[in-house]
């Protein structure tokens, strides 16, 4: 199943259209497309995202140490 959205004003941000497919069952969403992003950033143009796995998370996934050597440092994020 699916849903498709357009955006039919330039005044309003974000993509122009949106794609989503999800299992009917769950409500989970399987597959998502966002075509005709605004480029003023030179940001892509089309961003397509797949779900590939449901399978849980290690508990220590979202920390620094799970993706990275140890030592490596952190720099903080620096806000416009």
């Amino acid at each position: 199943h699916g849903l498709r959205g357009s955006r039919h004003s330039e005044e309003q941000g974000g993509p122009k259209r949106v794609e989503i497919w999800f299992d009917p069952d769950s409500g989970t969403i399987q597959r998502m497309l966002l075509d005709g992003l605004p480029r003023n950033n030179g940001g892509p143009a089309r961003i397509e995202l797949e779900l590939l796995s449901t399978d849980p998370l290690a508990p220590d996934f979202f920390t620094h140490e799970a993706h990275h050597a140890p030592g490596r440092p952190i720099e903080p994020e620096r806000i416009r």
